[in-house]
């Protein structure tokens, strides 16, 4: 049996059309009456631990790159292009983490 699927599209002027019609399911009232304190409140009670932010990357202007031909392993590259577009930028991050520890021990 194949398996149904849950997501549902809508364009922009559809979903307009949902909202002025009162299909929206956001609970407005609750919204409505949620203060600054209790918005304050919640996120201090919000535990995050530090796995959370493990695999951040800080945004920000990236440095200069310098194009460059590299000679690496097939498991390598397939490894790191599984993952989807951008795996260049997966194999710098690996090297900086890689150097950035080095640097830290001496």
């Amino acid at each position: 049996m194949a398996k149904r699927e849950r997501i549902a599209r809508y364009t922009a002027d559809e979903v307009k059309t949902k909202v002025t019609m009162g299909e929206s399911r956001t609970d407005w009232q609750r919204v409505d009456t949620t203060t600054a304190s209790d918005i304050d409140r919640q996120a201090q009670e919000d535990e995050v631990s530090d796995e959370w932010s493990a695999d951040a990357v800080i945004a920000g202007i990236p440095p200069q790159k310098t194009p460059v031909n590299i000679r690496l392993d097939q498991d390598i590259i397939d490894f790191f292009k599984d993952f989807g577009p951008g795996y260049q930028t997966r194999i710098n991050s690996v090297l900086r983490s890689f150097v950035e520890h080095r640097r830290a021990k001496s």
